[in-house]
């Protein structure tokens, strides 16, 4: 399990309007569950069509487990771009 730390995370529109109406997920639900949280699970992933991103195991706070994959922005700012996520 990789230690990340995540302060920023940028959501484009286009993936906060996917997560939301093809998964029932917002920005913000998945925001305040990767945002700060030492309680996250992150495992890198090597996708050989996607490159280096990140997969975050998180629960929402009314207790909804999702995977999120996260793409690296500034690892040393902790900013990263949300590609997608959906419930597990």
């Amino acid at each position: 399990m990789t230690r990340i730390y995540v302060a920023r995370l940028d959501i484009p529109p286009s993936v906060e309007n996917k997560i939301r109406t093809k998964h029932s997920l917002t920005g913000d639900e998945v925001r305040a569950a990767l945002v700060f949280r030492k309680d996250v699970q992150f495992k890198e992933d090597d996708h050989e069509a996607y490159g280096l991103r990140i997969l975050a195991h998180a629960t929402t706070r009314q207790g909804r487990q999702f995977l999120a994959v996260l793409y690296v922005v500034n690892t040393d700012e902790g900013v990263y771009r949300l590609g997608t996520a959906y419930a597990k």
